[in-house]
């Protein structure tokens, strides 16, 4: 069953004895977001792996993916970028690692059909290609996701995002911990306990389900 972040806040507080104070100590709702950052940075679990398109408009080198009609606000980590030739035709495209490649492109007036890319340079949601794109293609990310607070995307009410409902119990484990760390400091009998669930459910939390016939 998926939570929403009420039912996990309200399950964490009832846990704790209600001991943070609201306007003083950390929210608890804004704790719960940056676990979840956390917990999708630091590791690479396969249901954080994602995949989004957009297409590309002739002349154009640069795409904001979180704009309207990209919707890939998400991309933390680019797996691989594929350019979409045919249905069964697709091309990866080349990432620029080169600070002079990166110089090229950030100049390159040139269409061409897109075949390198970087991520971030011009901001961290922007895509840009080696060359403005001399047609209309779909590219296609395969990417590991990241937890984007930016413009109130998550209500108290919202379901947890990413993490899959299996799994919720984990973040209640980690919101304990974060709260106890502020409360008692990581010498307290709490803090241990929470932080001992919490490494056992990260262990856990990466395991991918395999299935029987």
């Amino acid at each position: 069953m998926a939570l929403s972040v009420t039912e996990i806040v309200t399950a964490v507080m009832r846990g704790t004895e209600n001991r943070l104070k609201s306007g003083v100590d950390p929210d608890p709702h804004m704790e719960l977001y940056l676990l979840i950052q956390e917990l999708l940075h630091e590791n690479r679990f396969w249901w954080a792996r994602r995949t989004g398109s957009f297409a590309t408009a002739a002349g154009t080198i640069l795409y904001d993916l979180s704009a309207s009609g990209k919707n890939i606000p998400d991309v933390e980590e680019v797996i691989a970028a594929y350019r979409i030739d045919s249905a069964t035709e697709f091309t990866e495209l080349t990432p620029i690692t080169l600070a002079l490649d990166e110089v090229a492109a950030l100049h390159a007036v040139v269409a061409a059909k897109p075949d390198t890319y970087t991520l971030g340079l011009d901001g961290w949601q922007n895509f840009r290609l080696g060359a403005p794109a001399d047609g209309v293609y779909t590219i296609r990310l395969i990417y590991w996701a990241g937890l984007n607070t930016d413009g109130g995307v998550f209500s108290p009410a919202s379901v947890i995002p990413y993490v899959p409902g299996t799994l919720h119990y984990g973040l209640i484990y980690g919101l304990k911990r974060r709260i106890y760390e502020f409360l008692f400091g990581q010498r307290d009998e709490r803090f241990i306990v929470a932080a001992a669930n919490w490494e056992r459910f990260l262990k856990s939390a990466g395991r991918k389900p395999s299935y029987t016939t």
